[in-house]
């Protein structure tokens, strides 16, 4: 499942149970670039079942990547 290889890239860790889906949040709006209409992004969130494990967020090193 995508799911669960993306939460393994970015966490670290593999969730033990992907529990469902508890929502979705659809963003459209006017881009910084000029040649295109609009920006659209679908964002779904799961609940997610973890076991012991050493992973942490590390939010504030992913923030500045994005800067």
């Amino acid at each position: 499942m995508a799911l669960r290889r993306e939460l393994t890239e970015e966490c670290g860790a593999t969730p033990l149970e992907v529990c469902g889906k508890v929502g979705e949040v659809v963003e459209v709006f006017r881009p910084q670039e000029t040649e295109y209409d609009a920006f659209h992004m679908t964002s779904r969130h799961y609940v997610c079942r973890w076991g012991a494990t050493s992973a942490s967020s590390n939010w504030r090193t992913t923030r500045r990547s994005w800067d």
